[in-house]
């Protein structure tokens, strides 16, 4: 017996909804694209903090880490540290996973930058658009076509 997965069944179902209801549900999407980017960005600085992984050894950490993804740790270079912070010489060794965490964060941390961008494009894009009859009286919004997946996203 298998447990029962509907998302197949309503995918070719689109439903409308008023430009005002996109821009205040992509609005709060927003709000919690960017607490959660926030978030990662904080987890990193405290792994950064931990592991006195300054921008230089950053770059020479993850360049390794893409280049060499079986790898079991990584070095950086201490040399780049501040005089004041040299209390080693030479390299430093960081255990893979925690180079593994701070790559993926910052693959997340882009692709939700990516998202709020687009949201924004949404939020400061899409307008209303106002019809009238022919009296002059004014239409509801007009509305626009989304797919599950979509109103899923934004939370509907």
């Amino acid at each position: 017996m298998r447990a029962l997965d509907i998302n197949h069944l309503f995918g070719k179902l689109t439903f409308t909804k008023s430009a005002s209801e996109i821009i205040e549900f992509a609005r709060r999407k927003t709000i919690k694209v960017n607490a959660k980017i926030h978030e990662r960005e904080k987890r990193v600085q405290k792994l950064r903090d931990e592991y006195r992984i300054d921008d230089a050894a950053l770059i020479q950490l993850l360049t390794a880490a893409r280049n060499n993804v079986q790898a079991m740790s990584f070095t950086y270079s201490m040399s780049n540290l501040p005089i004041k912070d040299k209390t080693e010489t030479g390299e430093c060794e960081i255990a893979a996973g925690v180079v593994n965490n701070i790559l993926t964060e910052n693959d997340f941390i882009k692709s939700e930058k990516n998202q709020v961008k687009t949201l924004d494009r949404i939020i400061r894009n899409l307008k209303p658009i106002e019809e009238y009859t022919s009296d002059g009286t004014k239409l509801p919004d007009s509305e626009f076509v989304l797919t599950t997946k979509e109103l899923d996203y934004l939370g509907f």
